[in-house]
């Protein structure tokens, strides 16, 4: 079944808008394109299996749109095609990229909570107004996996030692603080504390309450303010 997909503005508030030239954020802040961009898109589409084969150019950038911002990505992170090339050299019908026929899943599923799941809370009990929708943002926040801080954070400890992810939560932090990509709050720390405490790695948990410490042993660490009672629970 085809559908017709529109891009919610709250894509529009991804922070990955900082990876973008300041000309084409200004742009798409706008509800534009490129100047360049509807010459090099074709006017008919091809192999389209979710979206309406009738679509307008205009309503299909304004879904790419959405999409790329809501994951925080560009054109060919779907599509056949790189960076600095032009559109006309892009390779749009390819499904050769991993990422387009994911991508492909992932529409049909927003669509099927949207338009099917979510008006069925309507059984249970009256529903917000406005109603609330999904959106790739609604999850995503700007990133391509929509992983939490915590998550990220026990992959990189698990697969590189605490250094190692004490070392990631300050690029993230740096990177991405106020972007609303990530929870910093203090609670994601302590979760991720009890976790490595509950694996036996005690001291690694009380290292990552306070990861603006890189000292050697945890008895020299500081507990940050919020957070007396965790090491008991850990």
């Amino acid at each position: 079944m085809k559908i017709r997909v529109t891009a919610s503005p709250l894509c529009l508030a991804s922070r990955s808008l900082r990876s973008f030239p300041l000309a084409l954020a200004t742009v798409l802040l706008l509800g534009g394109r490129p100047p360049e961009a509807p010459a090099q898109i074709p006017d008919e589409f091809h192999n389209l299996q979710v979206l309406p084969e009738d679509i307008s150019k205009e309503e299909l950038l304004e879904i790419m749109k959405g999409n790329s911002l809501g994951l925080g990505v560009r054109c060919w992170h779907c599509h056949v095609g790189e960076e600095g090339i032009p559109f006309s050299e892009f390779d749009f019908e390819s499904d050769e990229k991993l990422t387009k026929r994911k991508a492909r899943f992932m529409l049909r599923m927003v669509r099927y909570l949207n338009e099917e799941r979510l008006p069925a809370l309507g059984e249970v009990g009256e529903r917000a107004e406005p109603s609330v929708r999904m959106t790739c943002y609604t999850c995503h926040r700007g990133r391509p996996l929509p992983r939490t801080l915590g998550e990220v954070l026990a992959i990189v400890i698990d697969e590189e030692g605490i250094d190692a992810g004490i070392d990631r939560y300050g690029e993230l932090r740096d990177e991405l603080y106020g972007s609303g990509s990530y929870d910093f709050g203090e609670l994601t720390l302590i979760e991720l504390a009890q976790r490595l405490g509950g694996d036996g790695r005690v001291e690694d948990g009380i290292r990552i309450l306070n990861p603006t410490k890189k000292l050697a042993r945890y008895d020299e660490i500081q507990q940050p303010r919020g957070v007396s009672g965790v090491l008991c629970r850990i």
